[in-house]
């Protein structure tokens, strides 16, 4: 029989146990996102995915550059 580590609570980087919740993460980490409404984490997101969008396509048009 394997054990695969199947029922064992993930750790965080500093050795605090983490509850399984949808995201892992501490009991502390839960307690500041607790802060943070619904409206915000929106806001959070689409500010990060055009950021990232805008990352990707200035790499895309670098390799379109070299490849020329």
């Amino acid at each position: 029989m394997s054990d695969r580590g199947q029922g064992r609570k993930p750790i965080s980087p500093t050795g605090e146990v983490m509850k399984p919740r949808q995201i892992r993460m501490t009991d502390a980490q839960w307690e500041d996102a607790q802060f943070i409404t619904m409206d915000e984490v929106r806001r959070l997101i689409v500010k990060e995915a055009k950021r990232l969008r805008s990352a990707s396509s200035r790499i895309a048009g670098q390799e379109k550059k070299e490849n020329t």
